[in-house]
């Protein structure tokens, strides 16, 4: 009997085969309030008797403290010979339901059965993803202003890596979940011999599409002028006049060929690293920034050109552009402060950073957690959530304007290779492993910073608040036409915090504060007197006052 079930313990199983609209030839797990989201699952139950199966949604930021939603109850049947295999197939209205995200958890209580999807020991890195349902309102983000950009406004410095040129329909839609998450800012290589496959002809075209399609969506590209030519220099990187000169001369007319659009221009990607052939010679790099910057100047003198894309905030190899005259030729410093520990760790880098660069602008050009892999920066699928969301504050805070999120999507579905999983949607491979249609399937990350931008839009970093005798808390101001909120989170865990309306500068006539989680939860909090208190977590939570009036 023990050996029986064992194996029917083991057997037992419930898969996602589907989740979308039964509209469309593609899934998704991600919803526009109001829309009808279909679910169907496979179930296998090798038990001898029935079993009823519970099919429920969970508040992300809630889950296991709240009793769920029931969105589904059916029974599955027993085992004669063969276990029973059962397809469940039902639909969701989503405007029965809060903005937020959502944990889809099934439970079986009659063996003890509970899943929410996840699994220890994936095949594939999605496996490791829970079963989410995502519901959303339409952006209502503006275009892109580059006065903005540079202003620390939400979201206008908020970017993402890509790495597709002429988009294709599955990546226009792929745009468009990146303007649909508050995504201001494109990364893309600017590759050199793609563009000059002849000495001195240009082919832009296919750049010229990617831009289009970005300013359709109020977005701008963060093009990298990039890597060898085989037809200088073998094929290495510009290290002789006449490579410099030639790259440089690629600059000048991708520039004029751009030049009503509204581009950052950025010299090179981590020329520090692997990606200076042979080998990294910040010398010769130096000299192929100055003249390429000077050359995009020539053409456009109010062009941004940003440099050196270090890999990490490396001081000696910025120190040395410095002493080479680097800096008095570009608009800001880009860097990428890949860590392993949290994000806050960086503000002791960027000190040091600026002490050699003065008032010179830094932007982080490249910054990113992977979710799955043997080696990197490997964090879960919540806490990739909470470090991007707080990254992009934390440099906001120290008057980092520009934040390019690396990545767009997972680069492939391999759970050991740490390069597949730095995306905040899914791998488009999931689609012929999961349903043989085109999935677009977002991670918390993707929602985290849809829910940040949404409740910060237009609003302007002006101030962190310091918390006596706790540094682990932070807690930052904004500002704008849409009032003020402020940003709270604690990178040591869980925190109570108690606020003085009175320092904050908030009018005595508010009675309740509303806060709202980082997937989307809202709760409202009485103001006792002067005081909120107010418990905290490291996920970060927007906070805004309201008078009776507001309520």
């Amino acid at each position: 009997m023990v050996y029986v079930f064992v194996i029917q313990r083991v057997l037992f199983s419930i898969s996602l085969t589907y989740e979308g609209n039964e509209t469309t030839s593609y899934c998704k797990n991600w919803f526009f309030r109001g829309e009808k989201a279909t679910l169907i699952f496979r179930v296998t139950n090798p038990y001898l008797t029935s079993l009823s199966l519970k099919f429920c949604l969970v508040p992300f930021d809630l889950y296991g403290k709240n009793t769920p939603y029931l969105a589904y109850f059916t029974t599955i049947p027993g085992a004669l010979i063969f276990p029973s295999t059962k397809s469940v197939k039902f639909a969701i209205d989503t405007s029965e339901l809060n903005e937020s995200l959502y944990v889809i958890k099934v439970e079986a209580k009659e063996i003890n059965f509970e899943s929410n999807g996840t699994k220890q020991n994936p095949r594939y890195n999605f496996e490791s993803y829970p079963w989410m349902l995502a519901v959303m309102n339409m952006p209502q983000t503006n275009n892109i202003s580059f006065d903005k950009t540079f202003d620390l406004v939400v979201p206008h410095g908020l970017g993402v890596n890509i790495h597709f040129i002429n988009p294709s329909e599955q990546q226009k839609f792929w745009l468009d979940m990146m303007k649909n998450a508050g995504f201001k800012l494109i990364r893309m290589d600017f590759i050199w011999d793609y563009v000059e496959n002849s000495k001195g002809v240009y082919d832009f075209s296919d750049y010229v599409i990617l831009t289009e399609e970005l300013g359709e969506r109020g977005m701008a590209p963060l093009y990298i002028l990039d890597y060898g030519n085989p037809l200088y220099d073998d094929g290495l990187s510009p290290h002789t006049e006449g490579g410099r000169k030639a790259f440089s001369n690629f600059a000048s007319n991708a520039t004029k060929k751009f030049v009503s659009h509204e581009i950052i221009w950025e010299i090179w990607n981590e020329p520090n690293g692997g990606f200076w052939k042979p080998e990294p010679n910040v010398d010769d790099y130096a000299k192929l920034a100055i003249e390429t910057a000077r050359k995009i100047l020539d053409v456009d003198k109010s062009a941004a050109v940003i440099a050196p894309a270090s890999s990490g905030v490396d001081l000696n190899f910025i120190r040395r552009l410095v002493e080479c005259g680097v800096l008095n030729c570009v608009s800001a410093v880009s860097v990428h402060p890949y860590r392993n520990s949290n994000p806050e760790t960086v503000t002791e880098d960027y000190t040091a950073l600026r002490q050699l660069v003065g008032d010179k602008t830094i932007v982080s050009s490249e910054w990113g957690y992977t979710t799955s892999g043997s080696y990197g920066n490997k964090v879960d699928t919540t806490t990739q959530a909470k470090y991007l969301t707080r990254m992009y504050l934390v440099n906001l805070m120290n008057k980092v304007p520009i934040t390019i999120v690396y990545d767009w999507k997972d680069d492939g579905v391999d759970p050991s290779n740490s390069e597949n999983s730095f995306g905040i949607i899914a791998s488009e491979q999931i689609s012929s492993l999961l349903s043989g249609r085109e999935s677009y399937f977002i991670k918390p990350a993707y929602y985290a910073i849809y829910n940040l931008v949404r409740n910060l839009n237009e609003l302007k970093f002006s101030e962190r608040i310091n918390i006596v005798n706790n540094s682990d808390i932070y807690l930052l101001k904004f500002e704008g036409e849409g009032g003020t909120r402020f940003v709270a989170w604690s990178s040591a865990g869980e925190a109570e915090v108690v606020l003085n309306l009175a320092t904050l500068n908030i009018t005595s006539e508010v009675r309740t504060a509303e806060v709202v989680k980082m997937f989307g939860v809202r709760e409202v909090v009485s103001v006792n007197g002067n005081l909120l208190r107010v418990k905290i977590s490291d996920a970060p939570a927007v906070l805004s006052f309201l008078s009776d009036e507001d309520r």
